[in-house]
């Protein structure tokens, strides 16, 4: 069996594929790109934030976080794995560098809407994706590129 990459490994590869994306930051911004996301519909945005919850119901804030502490285990492929706030939302933020999401949900803790991307699709945004600066309250998994 391979080893598994090293972490630098992960982030130059990560690096060079942001490189080759329209409107990817290394700065992680949660940039706001043109396309078929802004096209799309509320009601299909809608419809596709209950097909992304179709195998588990839209977890409630606290199920995404009990789900995040368990993807961020050490020795996992955790890149960022952070709870905070958005304006009037909580959010989790989860990548491995090869995928990932941001999720957000209402104070009462519904989900409302998930921003879901990979190496291999393009960002999707699903339900409501608030437009507004995320202010980080808690890091799960801490690399040396994390600041943790």
């Amino acid at each position: 069996m391979g080893t598994h990459p090293s972490w630098h490994q992960v982030l130059a590869a990560v690096g060079v594929a942001c490189a080759s994306i329209a409107g990817c930051r290394s700065d992680r911004s949660k940039a706001e790109t043109q396309g078929s996301s802004t096209a799309q519909s509320n009601s299909s945005k809608a419809q596709g934030l209950e097909t992304y919850c179709k195998d588990e119901p839209c977890r409630r804030y606290e199920d995404a976080v009990a789900k995040l502490e368990r993807l961020a285990q050490p020795g996992s492929y955790c890149i960022t794995a952070e709870t905070g706030s958005c304006g009037e939302f909580r959010y989790v933020e989860y990548s491995s560098g090869y995928q990932g999401y941001t999720q957000y949900f209402r104070a009462s803790g519904p989900m409302v809407g998930a921003r879901t991307w990979s190496d291999v699709e393009p960002r999707r945004d699903l339900g409501t994706v608030p437009s507004c600066k995320p202010i980080v309250e808690r890091r799960l998994c801490v690399t040396p590129d994390s600041g943790g």
